[in-house]
């Protein structure tokens, strides 16, 4: 999606290592419902759904994640633009009835893509 001032989202963190699940950690563990990677490094993050697609679609993702080694590498949005992504938070009972509760991420922009983020509690 779109960015402009005033930004879509707050700022969350810059980093030299940034990939989608270190941007997923900082807003999950800030209780953020959308977190957004614009780029090469920038997470930003927010509870807001309007504000995070205030300024539409874009096109734009196209720089790799500072963060990601492997190939493919993984986008990290583009300038002015932000690869956005919702955290679901399904939770689920084990045959014990401990909850069990298990993060996914649905990206929003940038593809169609549904993103399992490797967590469990």
């Amino acid at each position: 999606y779109a960015d402009q001032e005033p930004r879509a989202l707050p700022h969350l963190a810059d980093s030299d290592y940034m990939t989608i699940e270190v941007c997923y950690n900082l807003a999950q563990q800030n209780r953020y419902r959308y977190f957004a990677l614009q780029y090469y490094s920038s997470c930003w993050a927010s509870n807001d759904g309007h504000d995070a697609i205030q300024y539409g679609p874009s096109g734009g993702c196209n720089t790799y994640c500072s963060g990601s080694y492997y190939w493919p590498p993984e986008m990290c949005g583009g300038g002015w633009t932000n690869s956005l992504y919702e955290i679901h938070h399904p939770a689920t009972f084990t045959d014990t009835g401990t909850l069990v509760i298990a993060y996914t991420c649905l990206r929003l922009s940038c593809g169609s893509k549904y993103l399992k983020c490797s967590y469990r509690s």
